[in-house]
This record gives C-alpha cells, structure tokens and sequence, in this order.
C-alpha cells in the first residue's frame, strides 16, 4: 500500500481505496528504505502525526518524526523527498484543502417597510425593501418578504414597534391610490392626488418626480 493511500485509510477508512484490509505485517514501517517514495508504508497513527506537522507548517518535525519512526533506515533527504510526496498529496490528491466562507446576514427590515405595509403601500414597500438591502434581495425575495408581512398585519400578528422607530412625521409616503393611478397610466392625477396627500408639503415638482420614479420602478420590475 503507498504512502498517501496510507493516510487516506488513517483518516477516511479503507472505502477510500477500494482495497482490502492489510494484515498487521504489512502496514509496518519498512526496516530499508524502499526503492520508491509511493511504497513508504505507515500506520495510521503516525500518519495522523505527519499529518498534523505538515500541516501546521512544521516540516522539518515531520521529517525528523519520520526518520525516527524508520529507526535510522531512512535518510535525511529520503524522508525530507517522503514528506514533501505527502504535502502534495495532502494538497492535491487527497483535494485537503481550507476555504474561508463568506457568511452574508440577511439585511433587517426597517421600520419604514413595516409603515408601508401598515399603510397598504406594498409595491413601494417591496421597492424600499430592495433598495434597503443594496441588491440582497431579488423581486420574488423581497414580494415574498412583504407578503409575509401584509398577512401579519391584517391578522393582527404584526407589531411594528420591533423594527424600530416609526418613520418622520414630515416623510411623505405613496398611498396604494396614487400607485393604482400610476398603473392605469393617470400620471398628471397621481401627481395632483400626491401633493394633495403630503398637506401641500410636496410642491408639484417633488411630486412630479416622486410620480416618475415609481412609473419607472413600476415598468422596469412589473412589465
């Protein structure tokens, strides 16, 4: 059995292989050194030693490790050419290796998504829950989320006081009407019925471009 196969049955069982069982005899150390670095025969138990050494970056402890467990048959250079065999297999064979994963939370919803909702404005909530999370949520994620949400409010499920403060008293929200109006193509009453929901706060220009923007959110994700 070579050396790598060796390590792939200390760690992974002798399934790894598809080779049966050796006897005791042969998963002794060689007592000369063998002709080829693959013939090397370890037990399992050192090789769980290498291993560790060499990949703690202690090389030069695995190779002294090695030379003692052969009781001096192996030469410095022989068991230095065995431990850089293993390295590679370790990197490349037995496919060892270790990946950092990146870990992404999904963003929290904020407060003015849950008044949205409450206010019926489910288009423009999903719209500010997507533009909130800077592109985490897709259209079917962020509908899917605000559904959620609309069925907790209207069974009385919803507490809007987990999400944070509510929203500024001088914000101006888009009702669901101005949104219908927008929808049926009605641009110049969306932006009248606008100023007049804001208690003239908008002035027919911010309305105007508040009226735009949602008509082309509205064609660019629903059309």
């Amino acid at each position: 059995m070579g050396f790598i196969k060796s390590l792939k049955n200390a760690f992974f069982g002798n399934e790894m292989t598809n080779e049966p069982e050796m006897d005791n005899e042969s998963s002794e150390v060689h007592s000369k050194e063998p002709f080829n670095i693959e013939d090397v025969e370890i037990s399992p138990e050192l090789a769980k030693e290498l291993f560790k050494l060499i990949k703690s970056g202690k090389k030069v402890a695995a190779i002294k490790v090695l030379r003692d467990s052969s009781q001096g048959s192996y030469s410095l250079e022989f068991a230095k050419s065995v431990i850089e065999n293993l390295e590679r297999g370790i990197n490349s064979e037995m496919d060892i290796t270790v990946r950092e994963v990146e870990v992404k939370t999904p963003p929290a919803i904020s407060r003015e998504v849950v008044d949205l909702v409450l206010n019926g404005d489910t288009v423009l909530a999903i719209k500010k829950l997507r533009d909130e999370s800077d592109g985490y949520y897709e259209l079917k994620e962020a509908k899917e989320i605000i559904d959620k949400l609309k069925y907790e409010a209207e069974h009385e499920l919803l507490n809007p006081d987990l999400y944070g403060e509510a929203s500024e008293p001088d914000e101006v929200l888009i009702s669901q009407a101005v949104i219908e109006k927008v929808v049926d193509g009605k641009k110049v009453e969306a932006i009248k019925l606008l100023k007049e929901e804001s208690g003239n706060r908008l002035t027919l220009k911010d309305a105007k471009e508040k009226v735009e923007e949602m008509e082309a959110y509205l064609k660019e994700n629903y059309r």
